[in-house]
């Protein structure tokens, strides 16, 4: 089985060389990875990562919603991420590092998953060495992400920031609960409820 859905993301990244696309289009290096990509079926509520695990997988979702979110020092859990298909999951920070992470990700809905874990990878890019493109894709997509949110909460009210959030992925007030929502734009619930009848 040939995993397109997670070939066509990676692949189109302006990130990959042409080597990397040259090297794609062999039938070794596509059934080589091909081979070591899992097929998982998750259930709501279930954790893919606790604090102070050390994240060991990277995940490509193909149905469904995950989040991520950690405790502040008050106790509050704050959502840092909100994932819905066709997005890579993981912690990729603590991933890189090998470190124990400060974040949970747990799924919101039921979902269908594709994962590579760390050893997997780690013998792809021994054997194919310009495979290290495909973490560096990785990295940028989070640093584009951080880079648009510090610039959204420094130049956008809480209502453009929540219009902006729902024009660009349109199924997410349907995804994940309005606390979650509330939490990862930085408002309160009640706030949040205000903004949206008068929608």
């Amino acid at each position: 089985m040939i995993h397109h859905e997670l070939f066509n993301f990676v692949f189109s990244s302006d990130t990959l060389s042409q080597l990397l696309n040259e090297q794609a289009g062999s039938g070794e290096w596509i059934k080589y990875l091909d081979d070591v990509i899992l097929d998982i079926k998750f259930r709501k509520d279930q954790l893919l990562l606790t604090l102070g695990q050390v994240p060991d997988q990277i995940f490509f979702l193909l149905r469904g919603s995950v989040r991520a979110y950690y405790y502040n020092e008050e106790g509050k859990q704050c959502t840092f991420y909100l994932w819905d298909e066709f997005s890579i999951v993981t912690d990729i920070v603590n991933y890189m590092e090998k470190v124990p992470s400060d974040l949970y990700i747990e799924v919101c809905e039921d979902a269908d998953m594709l994962a590579i874990p760390r050893r997997s990878l780690d013998r792809i890019i021994n054997q194919f060495p310009e495979s290290l493109l495909f973490l560096n894709s990785i990295l940028l997509q989070y640093t584009r992400h951080h880079r648009e949110r510090d610039k959204e909460a420094q130049s956008m009210t809480a209502n453009q920031r929540l219009n902006k959030l729902v024009k660009i992925k349109k199924k997410i007030v349907s995804k994940f609960k309005s606390e979650v929502i509330a939490s990862y734009l930085g408002m309160s619930r009640g706030y949040l409820y205000d903004i949206k009848s008068k929608r």
